[in-house]
């Protein structure tokens, strides 16, 4: 049998004169052979090992990054940084070192030259596009012009003086404005169900209450009032030149806070000695949300408490937060007494909470007792009558309206409605009670006035009806089921006295005794014989809907707290409250629903506050937060420091809700925290918007935009183009994708539609170096396995030839091609 043994290969007789790698090159000198050895180590294989494998390392991290920080950290911190630019160059160097030092190329390496050189234009034109390149948005509402690029990822905080003096007027113009408007129109909640000029109106109404709350007005929107329908043309020239006239010098900077909560010891100053003034940066949060605190003020302040509450449902497997708000923090949770009365009543689904304050003291102790003992659990209304006696002790009688009983303090009974109170010379009448829509009590509080002598000034004083005056309790304190009672007292012979009644503590009511005068219906104040407290069973619903229960808390002075928890069965709990202190309000484990709640905070004065918290985003939603920047702003000597976030409208305009009001003494500046913004060289004018659903479905399958280009330079006047998901427009190196729309928010039902827009002038060159890449990675396939590869075999000859040896002593083994 035979058989066939390859021959040993034998290495290729290298040409005279030739070196081979490693040997002495003396003759080069120290600074060439540095050179030779420097240039061999960037076109080296290790150096493309290293640098890729930092690149994936650092591509991998920057994943990592982007899922807990989002694109725009990813961008700032990564991609635009140096040392990724240092990186991607290395590689940009090694890939043409690699190339180079084969130079000359042999045809069988054109697949090589040609991959490796669309690399390194892809590399240049990616440095270029980084350089000339941008990127951001362009929102606009149907019937809208913009020639602005919104860049979504970048931001400034933006100051601006403003004229006091102007600031004045324009608030008068607006106050002026709203009167002029709001004639013959009533403000309801379903003022959209009439005709469009009502709509347009109420709108117009409403925006002026937003322009003018907060603050002085800001010029952006008083330039929005003047280009509102509604607006009558007398105010429009005085609106715009009131803008104009507001619009003092403005200066923007840029800012770069990162994508992380600052420490508590980071400040930031981003103007610079000499400036006009000082504006510097004291906190950041990437990802910001409202919360509502109190202060505690010595004067001028109302009664809070925040309280914390669990409400578990029929049928619910864990109790629910009521007073949860998903937008602001504790903003549901502090309560605070109204000014006049100290009393407020907040609708907490099918509960009530009520807050009441009164002073501390001997006043105090007595609403403490009031409160806590009402008879009969709270199921029967009763009038509690506090007077002294002979002996000057405080005493107590209860009438009880349903069966006209007495309870006089020995422990006696009288029947009727009238009684002398015991070792007294007071004689009582029970006259009426009830709620405030009953046929009796709506009568007499239509018929009964008297004189209000109106706070400061020298104004006479005014009648108003009884009713007037109970409505504005009401209104006060929203407490709907207000009810009345009346008693008639005289001490001895004297004039009979009249005593109204609300279940408000006397310590928190104005005088509320009067006695008649020669003028039917009118009253005149008389000084006070007895202190009625009064209590009327609320009214609860017996369906499924409707008010269940009520929780009600009493402040007395700045250190006791007291509760009572009322359904349609009566009280339920009560006593004294500590702070903290968690408390079951209703229900039990035979009960449908169970409530319970505690009181965490309690100031007997105080003023809300308002501020920012960091808000932990799911990981799905990193980089999606609003940031909020709190800044202090600093001019000779005067500084006023506050929170700023950053707030676009749906157009992607800044918002003027937003715009935070500065007063330096004589001076106000307004700072508010935007997106950079940059101008196109062209407009655009967005005239249609338009958008099909998925069958049987309301979940958009397509939307497209119709819009008028304009561009002066080129001479296009309003040419229209059709922009959709699938077929952009491109102009004078600008994209626009149709990327998404805002559904309408106000009155005009106008859809906004949202173009993401890109400026790459470069494109073409890395379209092209790509286009490289793929055909040298063809050409490589090809020219290995095709028809213009030998192996290396025609080379070999050519050399062997030039050394006048056999052609065939270069060959290689049989089964081995040259690499």
């Amino acid at each position: 049998m035979a058989t066939v043994s390859k021959k040993p290969s034998s290495p290729n007789p290298k040409p005279s004169g030739s070196r081979r790698d490693g040997e002495d090159r003396a003759d080069e000198g120290p600074i060439l052979r540095a050179f030779n050895a420097a240039y061999r180590f960037l076109a080296s294989l290790k150096l493309a090992v290293l640098s890729l494998s930092t690149l994936v390392i650092v591509l991998f991290i920057g994943m990592i990054y982007e899922r807990n920080y989002g694109n725009a950290a990813l961008q700032q911190y990564f991609y635009r940084t140096w040392w990724f630019g240092l990186l991607l160059a290395v590689l940009g160097i090694n890939i043409l070192c690699a190339a180079t030092i084969r130079f000359p190329w042999k045809r069988r390496q054109t697949g090589f030259v040609v991959t490796h050189a669309g690399l390194i234009v892809v590399l240049v034109g990616s440095w270029f596009s980084f350089q000339a390149g941008d990127e951001g948005q362009v929102a606009m509402a149907e019937g809208d012009t913009s020639a602005s690029l919104v860049r979504m990822n970048d931001y400034a905080l933006r100051v601006r003086a403003v004229d006091s003096a102007a600031v004045g007027e324009a608030d008068a113009t607006l106050r002026e404005l709203f009167a002029e408007v709001a004639g013959g129109h009533e403000h309801g909640e379903d003022h959209q169900a009439g005709d469009p000029q009502d709509a347009a109106i109420h709108d117009l109404q409403d925006r002026i209450v937003s322009a003018v709350e907060g603050g002085a007005p800001s010029p952006s929107a008083l330039r929005g009032l003047a280009s509102h329908p509604a607006v009558p043309a007398e105010f429009r020239d005085r609106l715009g030149r009131l803008s104009a006239e507001m619009s003092g010098e403005s200066y923007s900077f840029p800012f770069f806070p990162g994508p992380r909560e600052w420490p508590r010891e980071r400040t930031e100053t981003l103007t610079r000695p000499g400036d006009e003034f000082q504006l510097e940066v004291t906190a950041f949060l990437p990802s910001s949300r409202g919360k509502r605190i109190v202060e505690e003020v010595p004067f001028g302040g109302n009664p809070m408490i925040k309280i914390a509450m669990e409400l578990t449902p029929p049928n619910a497997l864990s109790p629910m937060d009521p007073l949860e708000d998903p937008f602001i923090e504790d903003d549901r949770r502090w309560i605070a007494a109204d000014e006049l009365f100290k009393r407020s009543v907040t609708s907490i689904g099918p509960a009530r909470l009520v807050f009441q304050h009164v002073p501390g003291g001997i006043r105090g102790k007595e609403a403490a007792n009031d409160f806590l003992g009402l008879p009969e659990k709270g199921t029967v209304e009763s009038a509690r009558l506090h007077y002294e006696d002979s002996k000057g002790r405080t005493r107590t009688a209860v009438f009880f309206p349903a069966n006209e009983t007495w309870s006089m303090p020995d422990g006696s009974t009288v029947q009727g409605r009238t009684a002398t109170l015991t070792d007294s010379d007071l004689t009582a009448t029970y006259n009426l009670s009830g709620a405030l829509n009953d046929e009796g009590i709506f009568d007499r509080l239509r018929s009964t006035r008297f004189d209000v002598k109106p706070r400061g000034g020298e104004a006479p004083p005014r009648p108003i009806t009884l009713g007037s005056f109970l409505l504005a309790i009401v209104e006060n304190t929203k407490d709907e089921q207000m009810p009345l009672a009346e008693f008639s007292v005289r001490r001895s012979d004297g004039p009979e006295v009249i005593h109204w009644a609300v279940p408000i503590p006397n310590a928190a009511l104005p005088p509320m005794s009067f006695t008649a005068t020669d003028r039917p219906g009118l009253y005149e104040p008389a000084g006070t014989l007895v202190r009625i407290s009064y209590y009327r069973p609320l009214e609860f619903d017996a369906g499924m809907q409707g008010l269940k229960g009520s929780v009600e808390v009493l402040g007395v002075g700045d250190d006791q707290l007291f509760f009572r928890t009322v359904n349609a069965e009566g009280i339920q709990n009560q006593g004294e409250l500590e702070l903290r202190e968690k408390v079951d309000a209703f229900g039990g484990e035979n009960r449908a629903m169970q409530a319970a709640f505690s009181v965490d905070e309690f100031h007997d004065s105080a003023v809300p506050k308002f501020t920012y918290v960091y808000q932990e985003l799911p990981v799905n939603q990193a980089g999606q937060g609003i940031p909020a920047a709190r800044v202090k702003l600093t001019r000779r000597g005067k500084s006023e420091e506050r929170w700023v976030r950053l707030s676009t409208t749906t157009t992607l305009a800044p918002n003027a809700r937003a715009i935070e009001t500065f007063p330096l003494g004589d001076e106000i500046y307004t700072i508010s925290y935007d997106v950079d913004r940059g101008d196109l060289p062209f407009s655009l004018r967005l005239i249609d918007f338009r958008r099909r659903f998925d069958p049987g479905t309301r979940q958009p399958s397509h939307y497209e935009s119709d819009v008028l280009l304009y561009d002066e330079e080129q001479g296009i006047e309003g040419e229209k183009v059709t922009i959709s998901m699938n077929e952009p427009l491109s102009h004078r190196g600008y994209t626009f994708y149709q990327s998404s729309f805002n559904p309408p928010t106000d009155a005009s039902g106008e859809f906004v539609s949202v173009f993401q827009v890109r400026y790459d002038p470069t494109w073409q060159i890395i379209y092209g170096g790509c286009l490289l890449v793929v055909i040298g990675t063809f050409l490589q396939f090809y020219m290995r396995a095709g028809l213009f590869t030998d192996g290396g075999r025609l080379e070999r000859e050519r050399e062997a030839r030039k050394r006048g040896e056999s052609p065939d002593l270069g060959a290689p083994p049989a089964g081995q091609d040259e690499p």
